[in-house]
Protein backbone atom coordinates (compact mmCIF):
# COMPACT_ATOMS: atom_id res chain seq x y z
CA UNK A 1 0.00 0.00 0.00
CA UNK A 2 2.93 2.28 0.58
CA UNK A 3 3.64 2.33 -3.14
CA UNK A 4 0.09 3.37 -3.99
CA UNK A 5 0.18 6.15 -1.42
CA UNK A 6 3.43 7.40 -2.90
CA UNK A 7 1.96 7.35 -6.42
CA UNK A 8 -1.24 9.05 -5.20
CA UNK A 9 0.74 11.76 -3.45
CA UNK A 10 2.86 12.23 -6.60
CA UNK A 11 -0.32 12.58 -8.68
CA UNK A 12 -1.73 15.09 -6.18
CA UNK A 13 1.51 17.11 -6.33
CA UNK A 14 1.54 16.92 -10.12
CA UNK A 15 -2.11 18.12 -10.27
CA UNK A 16 -1.32 20.90 -7.81
CA UNK A 17 1.77 22.01 -9.73
CA UNK A 18 0.50 21.73 -13.33
CA UNK A 19 -3.29 22.14 -13.06
CA UNK A 20 -4.35 24.00 -9.91
CA UNK A 21 -1.53 26.60 -9.80
CA UNK A 22 -1.94 27.69 -13.49
CA UNK A 23 -5.72 27.77 -13.02
CA UNK A 24 -5.31 29.98 -9.94
CA UNK A 25 -3.04 32.35 -11.91
CA UNK A 26 -5.59 32.53 -14.74
CA UNK A 27 -8.39 33.29 -12.28
CA UNK A 28 -6.28 36.01 -10.66
CA UNK A 29 -5.56 37.51 -14.09
CA UNK A 30 -9.27 37.42 -14.94
CA UNK A 31 -10.09 39.14 -11.65
CA UNK A 32 -7.49 41.80 -12.41
CA UNK A 33 -8.97 42.37 -15.89
CA UNK A 34 -12.46 42.65 -14.42
CA UNK A 35 -11.19 45.22 -11.90
CA UNK A 36 -9.50 47.25 -14.65
CA UNK A 37 -12.64 47.15 -16.80
CA UNK A 38 -14.81 48.31 -13.88
CA UNK A 39 -12.38 51.12 -13.12
CA UNK A 40 -12.46 52.31 -16.75
CA UNK A 41 -16.26 52.15 -16.82
CA UNK A 42 -16.36 54.24 -13.64
CA UNK A 43 -13.97 56.83 -15.12
CA UNK A 44 -15.93 57.44 -18.35
CA UNK A 45 -18.66 59.62 -16.77
CA UNK A 46 -16.08 61.58 -14.80
CA UNK A 47 -14.02 62.27 -17.93
CA UNK A 48 -17.14 63.22 -19.88
CA UNK A 49 -18.27 65.69 -17.23
CA UNK A 50 -14.81 67.25 -17.09
CA UNK A 51 -14.71 67.98 -20.85
CA UNK A 52 -15.80 71.56 -21.60
CA UNK A 53 -18.55 71.83 -24.20
CA UNK A 54 -18.67 75.20 -25.91
CA UNK A 55 -20.96 74.51 -28.84
CA UNK A 56 -24.67 73.98 -29.28
CA UNK A 57 -26.40 71.40 -31.41
CA UNK A 58 -28.79 72.68 -34.07
CA UNK A 59 -31.29 69.86 -34.74
CA UNK A 60 -32.41 71.44 -38.04
CA UNK A 61 -28.91 71.25 -39.48
CA UNK A 62 -27.73 68.30 -37.35
CA UNK A 63 -24.20 69.48 -36.83
CA UNK A 64 -22.46 71.40 -34.04
CA UNK A 65 -22.76 75.14 -34.58
CA UNK A 66 -20.44 77.54 -32.82
CA UNK A 67 -21.58 81.09 -32.27
CA UNK A 68 -21.08 82.66 -35.70
CA UNK A 69 -18.51 85.41 -36.01
CA UNK A 70 -19.68 88.92 -36.77
CA UNK A 71 -20.17 89.50 -40.50
CA UNK A 72 -17.61 92.04 -41.71
CA UNK A 73 -17.77 91.43 -45.47
CA UNK A 74 -19.30 94.61 -47.01
CA UNK A 75 -20.98 92.50 -49.72
CA UNK A 76 -22.82 90.36 -47.14
CA UNK A 77 -23.72 93.38 -44.98
CA UNK A 78 -25.39 95.17 -47.90
CA UNK A 79 -26.87 92.00 -49.40
CA UNK A 80 -28.53 91.10 -46.09
CA UNK A 81 -30.53 94.36 -46.25
CA UNK A 82 -32.21 93.47 -49.55
CA UNK A 83 -35.88 92.45 -49.62
CA UNK A 84 -36.36 88.71 -49.92
CA UNK A 85 -32.98 87.81 -48.40
CA UNK A 86 -33.41 85.83 -45.19
CA UNK A 87 -30.54 85.93 -42.68
CA UNK A 88 -30.19 82.67 -40.74
CA UNK A 89 -28.71 82.45 -37.24
CA UNK A 90 -25.50 80.92 -38.62
CA UNK A 91 -24.89 83.98 -40.84
CA UNK A 92 -25.99 82.22 -44.03
CA UNK A 93 -28.22 84.31 -46.30
CA UNK A 94 -30.96 82.58 -48.33
CA UNK A 95 -32.96 84.16 -51.14
CA UNK A 96 -35.81 81.96 -52.43
CA UNK A 97 -36.28 82.58 -56.16
CA UNK A 98 -39.10 80.03 -56.66
CA UNK A 99 -40.89 78.10 -53.91
CA UNK A 100 -41.02 74.57 -55.28
CA UNK A 101 -43.63 71.95 -54.45
CA UNK A 102 -41.98 69.10 -52.56
CA UNK A 103 -40.35 68.51 -49.25
CA UNK A 104 -37.11 70.09 -48.11
CA UNK A 105 -33.99 67.91 -47.98
CA UNK A 106 -32.75 66.71 -44.61
CA UNK A 107 -29.13 66.50 -43.53
CA UNK A 108 -29.13 62.73 -44.17
CA UNK A 109 -30.66 62.93 -47.68
CA UNK A 110 -29.10 62.88 -51.12
CA UNK A 111 -30.07 65.59 -53.59
CA UNK A 112 -29.97 66.00 -57.34
CA UNK A 113 -29.42 69.66 -58.15
CA UNK A 114 -28.55 72.08 -60.88
CA UNK A 115 -26.30 74.80 -59.52
CA UNK A 116 -23.76 77.47 -60.26
CA UNK A 117 -21.27 78.90 -57.77
CA UNK A 118 -19.35 82.13 -58.06
CA UNK A 119 -17.29 84.55 -56.01
CA UNK A 120 -18.47 88.07 -55.21
CA UNK A 121 -16.07 89.20 -57.96
CA UNK A 122 -18.33 87.41 -60.46
CA UNK A 123 -15.85 84.60 -61.19
CA UNK A 124 -17.79 81.34 -61.73
CA UNK A 125 -15.89 78.48 -60.09
CA UNK A 126 -18.36 75.60 -60.55
CA UNK A 127 -21.45 74.99 -62.66
CA UNK A 128 -23.56 71.93 -63.40
CA UNK A 129 -25.07 73.93 -66.26
CA UNK A 130 -21.67 74.21 -67.97
CA UNK A 131 -21.15 70.46 -67.56
CA UNK A 132 -24.58 69.81 -69.06
CA UNK A 133 -25.81 67.54 -66.26
CA UNK A 134 -27.05 67.99 -62.69
CA UNK A 135 -24.96 67.04 -59.68
CA UNK A 136 -25.85 64.38 -57.11
CA UNK A 137 -24.65 65.03 -53.56
CA UNK A 138 -25.17 63.86 -50.01
CA UNK A 139 -26.32 66.91 -48.07
CA UNK A 140 -24.05 65.99 -45.15
CA UNK A 141 -20.97 65.89 -47.39
CA UNK A 142 -21.05 69.51 -48.54
CA UNK A 143 -19.50 72.66 -47.06
CA UNK A 144 -21.59 73.74 -44.05
CA UNK A 145 -23.26 76.75 -45.70
CA UNK A 146 -24.27 74.80 -48.80
CA UNK A 147 -25.57 71.93 -46.65
CA UNK A 148 -27.55 74.25 -44.39
CA UNK A 149 -28.94 76.23 -47.31
CA UNK A 150 -30.16 73.14 -49.16
CA UNK A 151 -32.32 72.32 -46.15
CA UNK A 152 -34.29 75.53 -46.82
CA UNK A 153 -35.12 74.84 -50.48
CA UNK A 154 -38.10 72.68 -51.42
CA UNK A 155 -37.84 70.09 -54.17
CA UNK A 156 -38.60 71.90 -57.42
CA UNK A 157 -37.57 75.18 -55.82
CA UNK A 158 -34.75 77.52 -56.71
CA UNK A 159 -32.73 79.72 -54.37
CA UNK A 160 -29.60 81.75 -54.10
CA UNK A 161 -27.28 81.17 -51.13
CA UNK A 162 -24.82 83.77 -49.87
CA UNK A 163 -22.27 81.85 -47.83
CA UNK A 164 -19.84 83.61 -45.47
CA UNK A 165 -16.31 82.25 -45.72
CA UNK A 166 -16.47 80.51 -42.32
CA UNK A 167 -19.38 78.39 -43.67
CA UNK A 168 -17.55 77.80 -46.96
CA UNK A 169 -13.88 77.04 -47.44
CA UNK A 170 -12.69 79.37 -44.67
CA UNK A 171 -9.10 80.46 -44.29
CA UNK A 172 -7.78 77.67 -46.53
CA UNK A 173 -9.79 78.42 -49.65
CA UNK A 174 -10.02 75.71 -52.30
CA UNK A 175 -7.38 75.20 -54.94
CA UNK A 176 -6.39 78.19 -57.03
CA UNK A 177 -9.97 79.19 -57.85
CA UNK A 178 -11.35 80.03 -54.39
CA UNK A 179 -9.01 82.25 -52.34
CA UNK A 180 -8.94 82.12 -48.53
CA UNK A 181 -11.76 83.96 -46.72
CA UNK A 182 -14.00 84.08 -49.81
CA UNK A 183 -17.73 84.67 -49.65
CA UNK A 184 -19.48 82.20 -51.96
CA UNK A 185 -22.69 82.69 -53.94
CA UNK A 186 -24.65 79.71 -55.24
CA UNK A 187 -27.80 79.54 -57.30
CA UNK A 188 -29.38 76.13 -56.71
CA UNK A 189 -32.37 74.33 -58.18
CA UNK A 190 -33.39 71.19 -56.26
CA UNK A 191 -34.49 68.63 -58.85
CA UNK A 192 -34.96 65.63 -56.56
CA UNK A 193 -34.57 64.59 -52.92
CA UNK A 194 -33.65 60.99 -52.15
CA UNK A 195 -33.96 59.63 -48.59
Amino acid sequence: MGGLTLIASEVVLWIARFVIEPARKILCAEKAMVRIALLLIALIPALTLAAPIDFKYDPDVRRPVEKPPKITDPFLIENGKRDGVKLLESGLQVEILSDGYGRMPKFTDTVIIDYQGWLTTGLVFDSSYKRGRPGTFQVAGLVPGFSEGLQHIRMGGKARLYIPSYLGYGKKGSGETIPPDSTLVFEIEVLDVIE
